[in-house]
């Protein structure tokens, strides 16, 4: 007697870990903020020390985002409450305005990952 193989279900999706993996960003996210404390300046926020420092300041609260701490609309207010601002929705809403309008500039797909996402297109 032959057993029946299990019936396949089709597959709901498949997640990926995009930066450094299939894609390279090029600190996107760090130039955002950089591009952000402008914007804190104006809303009444100052710049709280040198540039390399501030830089390392993003680099830490970026690392602690992405380990799970806090959504990254969490950081931008915590960015901007660090900064001497009040942490608005319509600050988090330039931010990620900022980080959008830079993606076709700063974001480089690895090699093989257009032909990759074809295929798997391709076969649904």
């Amino acid at each position: 007697m032959h057993e029946r193989p299990p019936a396949r279900r089709p597959v709901a999706g498949i997640g990926f870990d995009l930066d450094r993996t299939l894609l390279v960003d090029n600190h996107l996210e760090r130039v955002a903020f950089l591009r952000l404390l402008d914007e804190v300046i104006l809303y009444g926020g100052s710049q709280r020390g040198s540039f390399p420092e501030e830089i390392r300041k993003i680099e830490d609260l970026l690392a602690r985002q992405r380990a799970g701490l806090f959504s990254i609309d969490d950081a931008v207010r915590k960015f901007t409450f660090d900064h001497g601002a009040d942490p608005h929705d319509s600050l988090v809403d330039k931010y990620k305005a900022f980080a959008l309008s830079m993606v076709e500039s700063f974001v480089v797909p690895m090699p093989g990952v257009r032909a990759m996402l074809r295929f798997l297109r391709e076969h649904g």
